[in-house]
């Protein structure tokens, strides 16, 4: 451990896309198990369908892929994709307007007004739905 450096050019995110279908309840029940093999392996979701994972070199990231090809289902498509950590620490987020359902979900549940102005501040700072 003493020689090896964590470097932002080193170190690597790597992203799993996938299209998977789920018109029936046996394609739900793989793409339930893919998307659970995902983060029991340490992903994290990015948004729908897009997973990644921070590891500390390339030799590590060649395990990871082998561990997701044994789970990927027979349907669909699954990709992966690596990024250094130097290359993900750029990406821009951006967030669009807020959809008409949140104010629905928040009248709905959220009874008293000075609960509904925390549960406001929440889903805006976290952009839950």
């Amino acid at each position: 451990m003493k020689g090896l450096l964590l470097s932002a050019y080193r170190s690597l995110w790597l992203i799993a896309m996938f299209d998977l279908p789920v018109e029936t309840s046996a394609n739900r029940r793989d793409y339930t198990r893919f998307r659970k093999a995902l983060l029991k392996d340490g992903f994290m979701m990015l948004q729908f369908s897009v997973y990644a994972r921070y590891l500390p070199s390339e030799e590590a990231a060649d395990a990871h892929r082998s561990t997701i090809r044994a789970v990927i289902p027979p349907l669909g498509q699954v990709r992966l994709m690596t990024v250094t950590d130097h290359q993900f620490g750029k990406m821009e987020v951006f967030y669009g307007r807020k959809r008409e359902s949140r104010k629905i979900f928040r009248s709905r549940y959220c009874f008293s007004e000075k609960r509904n102005r925390a549960n406001l501040l929440l889903f805006s700072k976290f952009g839950a739905a």
